[in-house]
């Protein structure tokens, strides 16, 4: 939090709010957000998908036609993804 803090004061100063032009400089701020969303992301899992073709996707087989879920938060905190 203070080195979030110490960005926004470098960057944007103490006299204005964040403005939206402000956040490409912004880049510890925005890794902050990315990791806040990795870690607690806003659904568990994404809109499903349906295979189009048949597939091996980490030894296992997916059929053409499956429909196919992503758990977010497993995926976010799993270290060897």
């Amino acid at each position: 939090m203070q080195k979030v803090m110490e960005e926004i004061d470098r960057v944007v100063g103490k006299e204005r709010l964040v403005q939206e032009f402000d956040i490409m400089q912004l880049k510890y701020v925005k890794a902050c957000g990315r990791e806040a969303m990795r870690l607690h992301p806003m659904a568990s899992f994404n809109d499903p998908h349906l295979s189009m073709v048949d597939a091996i996707i980490a030894g296992y087989f997916i059929p053409k036609g499956s429909h196919v879920l992503l758990n977010q938060v497993g995926l976010g905190r799993n270290p060897k993804v």
